[in-house]
């Protein structure tokens, strides 16, 4: 019993360090954000954190007023990511819809420009196609990389004609979409917690 209950505890507090983390942005100098918050209700699926900034900033995304984050966090290292599992509903421990649905729902519905982020313990699986396409910057997709190919037969056109339909969306619509999403490989637990460490001796002994 005890073996199940530790990941779920260290999930939550894996979720609340990457929180006061983002918080603790709002007391640097000329810092553009206005608010951080968790469990947001308007941002249903990815509201482990929500970022919104005093007034738009301008990101690989574009200009963006908040920054929605969906943070995920496993005990073990040896699952990677897919680009089939953004696809998939039990990726990200849900029942009908999957990340990329989820995403495009959020997007879709948001009043504000937003950006969304999955923060992932989980690394990029480095023989998949998806890997070609996660920018190590910002996990911003390389949207001029998923254009190569015509057909469906090419690596790249089978992923946009998958995301596609799985979205039941033109791939014009899909590049849009993706231009709003990023996938960030998170931290391990003793590395955040010694990041937010060094992030809190700068701000209480500056």
């Amino acid at each position: 019993m005890a073996g199940s209950v530790i990941p779920i505890k260290n999930g939550f507090v894996y979720q609340a360090f990457y929180f006061w983390k983002k918080a603790l942005e709002m007391f640097e100098e000329d810092s553009e954000v206005e608010s951080v918050s968790f469990e947001l209700d308007e941002a249903k699926s990815f509201d482990d954190i929500v970022v919104k900034f005093q007034s738009e900033k301008y990101t690989s995304s574009g200009k963006i007023k908040k920054r929605f984050y969906q943070v995920k966090y496993h005990e073990r290292s040896e699952t990677t990511i897919k680009s089939s599992d953004l696809m998939l509903p039990k990726f990200i421990n849900a029942t009908s819809k999957s990340f990329l649905q989820k995403a495009k729902d959020v997007i879709e519905g948001s009043e504000d420009s937003i950006e969304i982020v999955l923060l992932n313990s989980w690394r990029l699986d480095q023989n998949d196609v998806l890997c070609e396409l996660i920018s190590n910057d910002d996990g911003g997709f390389n949207l001029s990389k998923l254009a190569e190919g015509k057909s469906t037969k090419s690596k790249m056109g089978k992923l946009r004609n998958d995301w596609s339909n799985h979205l039941e969306i033109s791939e014009e619509e899909l590049f849009t979409l993706l231009k709003r999403i990023k996938i960030q490989e998170g931290k391990s637990l003793p590395a955040l917690i010694d990041d937010l460490n060094v992030d809190l001796k700068k701000k209480l002994f500056k």
